[in-house]
């Protein structure tokens, strides 16, 4: 069985509009395709919490860095956009080491190691 590590998406979002949904499942799948199992608060949590009510967006925001302590790993994605949430989630991830990149980072990362193995196979 392979295993996954979980990788938080930290992307910005401006409420449950179908350009930024699309978006992040796109983050998602990338992340998938690179071996991470991603963990994207922000596509999970409006499908049951309203979040235009105070009281459950603070609840969403609790339960979203519960997530994130359990992540190996957070990565930005989005290049036009840091917002305060997610200023917020990459402070905690620093505070508790927890390794911050960027989606081109995870990505660069894959491509070379395919490049590699593409190499090691032809030398055989």
């Amino acid at each position: 069985m392979t295993k996954y590590p979980f990788a938080y998406v930290c992307a910005p979002y401006r409420g449950n509009n179908a350009v930024d949904v699309n978006k992040m499942r796109e983050y998602c799948r990338q992340l998938y395709a690179a071996g991470y199992m991603p963990i994207c608060p922000n596509l999970h949590f409006p499908q049951f919490l309203n979040m235009r009510k105070p009281q459950e967006r603070k609840v969403a925001l609790e339960m979203a860095q519960n997530l994130l302590r359990r992540c190996r790993v957070v990565v930005m994605c989005g290049k036009d956009m840091l917002t305060d949430s997610m200023v917020c989630e990459i402070m905690l991830a620093s505070r508790l080491r927890i390794t911050t990149t960027t989606l081109d980072g995870i990505m660069a990362i894959q491509e070379h190691k395919a490049k590699t193995q593409d190499t090691g196979e032809a030398s055989k």
